[in-house]
């Protein structure tokens, strides 16, 4: 489960990199500071879920190596909670582009897809 940890940290400085060039590009692009703004919200909800999902699956996984026969769900409800929340404050606040909102939301997945083909291209 070591692996979970080093994928999330990666993972931490990439959405803080994608973080900072969005708000590089809102400070100095005023035309797209309503996508912009859009893309730090949805980003920033993918990497809660994301860390979300680590620390659901380090429970499950610890759960599973106790031999404790627990019933647990993986959080389904919150994450997508989360991703419905992200969907309402951009159709509320008028300065946020929804579906740049909704593309954000991928960040993490997409970064996490790449992180581990680099993994493995390491490994080999």
């Amino acid at each position: 489960m070591d692996e979970i940890t080093t994928h999330l940290k990666v993972l931490l400085r990439v959405t803080l990199l994608f973080l900072a060039a969005c708000f590089m590009v809102w400070a100095f692009v005023p035309s797209f500071r309503s996508i912009t703004l859009g893309l730090i919200l949805g980003s920033s909800a993918s990497y809660i879920n994301a860390a979300l999902l680590s620390m659901k699956m380090r429970k499950f996984s610890e759960l599973m190596e106790g031999g404790t026969v627990k019933r647990m769900s993986l959080g389904f409800a919150s994450r997508a909670a989360m991703a419905v929340l992200v969907v309402i404050i951009a159709l509320r606040v008028p300065g946020i582009n929804l579906y740049s909102a909704v593309a954000g939301l991928f960040l993490a997945q997409f970064a996490l897809l790449f992180i581990g083909a680099a993994v493995l291209r390491r490994q080999k």
